[in-house]
C-alpha cells in the first residue's frame, strides 16, 4: 500500500507531490518536496507567507513570477518571497519535475495533502465553486494564501469573514487527509531519503521518507 503521508496526487492540477522532508521531520523549519507535473498540468499564480526556492530537476516548465512568465529549464532555480505571486505549468508533452524548499514549514505539507485529497474526491474541481467554501477560506487564512483575480483587500475581507465558520470542519477534513506516517518520523528518526528525481524506496524492510 502506498504511503499517502509521503506521496499524493492532485488530479485537478496534474501534480504528484512527494515529500522528502515534512514539517514534522524538520521540526517546523522547512518542507522539501518533489513536484512532478503532468503534461498540460498547471498550478495557478498564488502567494502565501512562506519563502519558497524552486529548482527544475527534469523536463521544462513555464513559470509565472510577479507578473512575468519565463522558461524554467533543468538546472534553473528561483526564489519567491512571502506574498509574491508565483505559479507554474507544463506546456510540454512529457512530465516535468521540480524541487521546492519552503521555509518556514508552517502547515504547507498538511495543506497540500488536504487539497490533493479534496481534488481526488471530486470536492475541489478547477473552474467550479468549491464544495466546502468555508473550509477553503479557513485553509487560505492558515497559510495567508491569496489567488487572483480579486484585489487583495477585497479577497481578505471576504476570506476573513468566512474563515472562522469553517475552522472545525477544516480541522476534521485536514485530519482525514493527513494520516499518520507508515514509520515513525521526526528530526532524530533513522531514515534514508531519496535523491531528487527518485521516489522513496524500501530498504531493509523500512519505508523511506521524502524531504
Amino acid at each position: 500500500m502506498s504511503d499517502v503521508y509521503r506521496t499524493v496526487d492532485n488530479p485537478g492540477t496534474g501534480e504528484t507531490i512527494t515529500f522528502v522532508e515534512t514539517s514534522e521531520e524538520s521540526g517546523g523549519a522547512r518542507v522539501i518536496a518533489l513536484i512532478t507535473l503532468a503534461p498540460g498540468g498547471a498550478v495557478a499564480p498564488h502567494s502565501h507567507r512562506i519563502t519558497e526556492t524552486f529548482e527544475c530537476i527534469e523536463g521544462a516548465f513555464t513559470v509565472h513570477l510577479a507578473g512575468r512568465e519565463m522558461a524554467f529549464p533543468p538546472g534553473k532555480s528561483m526564489t519567491t518571497g512571502p506574498h509574491q505571486l508565483h505559479g507554474f505549468r507544463n506546456d510540454t508533452d512529457v512530465p516535468a519535475t521540480l524541487k521546492v524548499t519552503a521555509t518556514p514549514a508552517g502547515d504547507l505539507d498538511r495543506v497540500l495533502r488536504t487539497l490533493s485529497g479534496l481534488s481526488r474526491d471530486g470536492l475541489l474541481v478547477p473552474g467550479r465553486p468549491p464544495r466546502h467554501p468555508l473550509v477553503m477560506a479557513n485553509l487560505a487564512c492558515r497559510g495567508r494564501y491569496y489567488s487572483p483575480p480579486l484585489p487583495r483587500w477585497l479577497y481578505w475581507i471576504l476570506i476573513g469573514g468566512m474563515a472562522p465558520f469553517g475552522a472545525r470542519a477544516c480541522d476534521r477534513i485536514m485530519a482525514k487527509y493527513n494520516p499518520a506516517p507508515a514509520q515513525p518520523v521526526g528530526p532524530d528518526a533513522d531514515r534514508q531519503r531519496p535523491r531528487p528525481g527518485h521516489a522513496p524506496q524500501l530498504s531493509n524492510g523500512e519505508s523511506d521518507v521524502f524531504r
